[in-house]
């Protein structure tokens, strides 16, 4: 009775258009095949659309894993996917990165897409959306779905979103320090390096990343590095670079921080990374912690400006968002 309620929730959420379709993401040209094996509990799943290889993705067909895990699937003309399963209901929508779990809104970084009619989502996505973990034996090139646990339970928290759908299956999508350290200095983009770490791109400790490597350049300026790994070619790509001097400095954001009542004991972390690659658009992200409420605030790092500002409940272990504001002319950052 409550599964039936559930997604009758979840169809009228659909008609009524609880979140805007972009039905444009149909992929024209036929992906590459994934060459792994999927099981569930011990058993491989066959597909009749097998599942394909999208931006370091596994992709999967999204009702042939549903369904096989207990789940019921609804879609709508418009592009959105409903998939319920006991009292949780989960509502994407085929070209967007959006995805409500009982309306709490969280962000995918890789959309759904339609191949051959089917939708197809990240098994990244999909496994722990049902309450199921998920692991990858790398001798054998097969991604392992044990079906237990909680599937609400998985879906409490940013940082929890990120850790179950943004690990990529092969390796992972930054350079360690060695590599970083060793790359920038044999393409001379810097002289000296002086400090490397790995920067979040969605605040979220699993989540995209960057390897970024300050120094100095050969005319004697500090500047940043970022770099990026294919996780499976191997191959270390610079994803953008900055003089620190044409933008805001960290004590700069500090003292805007301060202005908003934040003291520096209360920033938990505070770096500089790359928010949109394709327009080299670099920001300030400020962690922040006060008691039991936690704040996300990224600036614009030519001027200064706060562009987003996050707001989180914090019970135990577990971050509730509860409020979130962003400046209205940087609508195409990504948070």
């Amino acid at each position: 009775m409550k599964k039936t309620f559930v997604m009758l929730l979840l169809i009228l959420m659909m008609n009524c258009g609880f979140q805007s379709a972009v039905f444009g993401n149909t992929v024209t040209e036929a992906p590459e095949p994934a060459k792994v094996k999927i099981l569930l509990d011990g058993e491989t799943i066959s597909f009749d659309e097998q599942p394909v290889m999208l931006n370091n993705r596994v992709l999967v067909p999204l009702r042939e894993v549903a369904e096989r895990m207990g789940a019921d699937v609804a879609w709508s003309e418009a592009g959105r996917i409903a998939v319920s399963k006991d009292d949780t209901g989960v509502l994407l929508t085929v070209g967007k990165d959006t995805v409500y779990v009982n309306r709490q809104k969280f962000f995918m970084d890789q959309v759904p897409v339609l191949l051959n009619g089917r939708t197809f989502v990240p098994v990244r996505f999909v496994a722990p959306a049902l309450g199921a973990k998920v692991d990858w034996d790398e001798a054998n090139q097969t991604v392992l779905i044990l079906s237990e646990g909680n599937f609400s339970d998985s879906f409490q928290s940013t940082e929890k979103y990120y850790k179950l759908f943004d690990v990529k299956v092969g390796g992972q999508d930054y350079c360690s320090p060695e590599e970083a350290k060793q790359y920038v200095l044999q393409q001379n983009l810097l002289k000296y390096a002086e400090n490397i770490r790995v920067v979040y791109i969605r605040f979220a400790e699993y989540g995209p990343a960057d390897t970024m490597v300050t120094g100095y350049d050969w005319e004697g300026n500090s500047k940043a590095v970022w770099l990026s790994k294919d996780p499976y070619l191997e191959t270390i790509e610079v994803d953008g670079s900055v003089l620190l001097q044409d933008g805001v400095s960290e004590e700069k954001i500090y003292a805007i921080l301060q202005e908003k009542g934040v003291k520096r004991e209360d920033v938990t972390d505070l770096y500089l990374a790359i928010n949109n690659k394709e327009l080299n658009q670099i920001c300030w992200y400020a962690l922040v912690q006060q008691e039991q409420k936690k704040y996300n605030y990224l600036f614009d790092f030519k001027t200064g400006e706060l562009i987003s500002e996050y707001q989180y409940e914090v019970e135990g272990n577990v971050s509730y968002s509860i409020t979130k504001k962003q400046h209205p002319l940087y609508s195409c950052f990504s948070l």
